[in-house]
């Protein structure tokens, strides 16, 4: 029986890959590589965001596919890029941004974060890593600088994760479509899992 490998929400656009077991022992990983992880130990993560938006449970001894990240939020967790190949990581956020956590806030300190092992990673023909940053890089434009004349910026700012930015965000979004304007909303923060999008696509971006 072929093993089901559980696909995160950030590796959407993967498509045609092989799985490279040799690369655990010795590639330094990137933010955006892609990697088949074993579930090793359920911690705050019991489930991940997959492809389709849908939430999909976890237990241990699932494959899935997620991509190395950094995180830091406040209520959750800290975590970063391994600076050498290792494979045992954790999740850091369930759109499938995983890392090595650095330091969490108290209310998982008794759970702690879901563990995981690293199997291989995912390579092209080439036998490249795969990269998410890489595969969207072509359809990123240069920003010169300088706004267009008819656009305006307007910032939603906390002081801390939880303080209500996304929500005052959305329901602008939602004001401005009112007024009949085209609205296009942006996260610069986050870890791809699409909950703050979807709730200022339902407020009516347009984007």
């Amino acid at each position: 029986m072929k093993t089901r490998i559980k696909k995160s929400v950030i590796c959407k656009d993967v498509k045609r890959y092989k799985i490279d077991a040799n690369l655990v022992d010795f590639h330094i990983p990137k933010a955006g590589d892609v990697g088949i992880f074993e579930v090793r130990e359920i911690g705050k993560h019991t489930r991940i965001q997959s492809e389709t938006r849908r939430h999909v449970s976890l237990m241990p001894g699932d494959l899935m596919m997620a991509t190395f990240g950094t995180r830091y939020a406040t209520g959750q967790f800290e975590g970063y890029v391994p600076d050498a190949p290792t494979a045992d990581v954790h999740i850091l956020g369930g759109g499938g941004t995983v890392g090595l956590v650095h330091s969490m806030h108290c209310k998982f300190r008794e759970v702690g974060p879901t563990t995981l092992k690293l199997v291989g990673y995912a390579v092209d023909e080439n036998d490249k890593v795969i990269n998410t940053v890489n595969i969207k890089r072509p359809f990123i434009q240069e920003f010169s600088g300088v706004p267009a004349s008819y656009t305006k910026v307007i910032l939603s700012v906390g002081s801390s994760m939880d303080s209500g930015k996304t929500t005052t965000a959305a329901h602008l979004v939602h004001g401005l479509k009112k007024q009949g304007r085209r609205v296009v909303y942006i996260k610069l923060t986050g870890t791809v899992y699409t909950k703050d999008a979807d709730l200022a696509y339902d407020m009516g971006a347009d984007m």
